[in-house]
């Protein structure tokens, strides 16, 4: 008999600094994130756990993958060929296939040696996945994943480098909407915050515009789109703008900027 594979989910929806993980086959991965800190050549240790919230057996596969990230901020996995900042590779475990039995937990030490030449950050999934089989003519395996997202920053000279690559404006009948695109350039993650600012033809400002940041994480050498959007029906009136996008990062002296002239008909 030919069993019939169903992936329920792999959840890697939210962004590196979100929890990657929803309820599903009443199992449990914790925590969502793991963050580290360590010098070139140190070893260092943590843990996740793994808990069975069901009442039958439950046969886990512990496995890693290279963590990447979409333009929405959203966790991905990224392929070998895109893992220049991955730790994957140097995380040992000594448990990876178990039975949980109902009710049950497991706790799975993790070390992470770090290499003498590292510099920057690094960053890895844990991914616990599992699976069930239906009895029956025809046989279905139904499986499903959560993950633990690690990011790992050595100590040293890290390099911080950012820069706006575009931004859009787009007018609605109500509103007008604001997509900016952030490129981190460093090697090391970071989180952004910033707001758009609306002045006049004149100079005068009008309002600012907080950006959609939420988590505001951008891995290195990946780009981040956010959002903003101006509603305000007291200030928002036909005429010639300009706006100015102002983002600030950790360790870069100089707020991000760019300008664009938009109108209101």
């Amino acid at each position: 008999m030919i069993p019939l594979i169903l992936t329920l989910l792999v959840v890697l929806e939210p962004g590196p600094a979100e929890t990657l993980q929803k309820p599903v086959f009443d199992y449990l991965l914790s925590p969502p994130i793991i963050h580290l800190k360590a010098r070139p050549g140190a070893t260092v240790k943590t843990e996740v756990s793994i808990e069975n919230k069901g009442a039958n057996k439950l046969p886990v596969n512990i496995v890693t993958a290279n963590l990447g990230m979409n333009l929405q901020g959203h966790a991905t996995v990224a392929r070998d060929e895109d893992s220049t900042f991955s730790c994957r590779s140097w995380l040992r475990m000594p448990s990876r296939s178990f039975e949980l039995a109902p009710f049950g937990k497991m706790v799975v030490p993790i070390s992470v040696t770090v290499p003498y030449s590292t510099s920057g950050g690094r960053y890895a999934i844990v991914l616990a996945h599992t699976q069930k089989r239906s009895s029956g003519k025809q046989e279905i395996v139904l499986a499903a994943q959560m993950g633990c997202i690690i990011m790992l920053e050595t100590i040293g000279r890290n390099k911080m480098a950012a820069g706006i690559l575009e931004m859009q404006i787009e007018q609605r009948r109500e509103q007008t909407d604001f997509s900016v695109i952030v490129e981190n350039s460093g090697d090391l993650h970071f989180k952004v915050k910033g707001s758009i600012i609306v002045s006049s033809e004149g100079g005068r400002i009008i309002d600012r515009i907080p950006l959609n940041i939420k988590t505001g994480t951008i891995l290195p050498l990946h780009k981040r789109l956010f959002r903003a959007s101006w509603k305000n029906t007291t200030k928002r009136k036909p005429g010639i703008y300009q706006a100015v996008v102002l983002m600030q990062v950790p360790g870069v002296s100089r707020s991000l900027q760019m300008q664009k002239i938009f109108a209101i008909d």
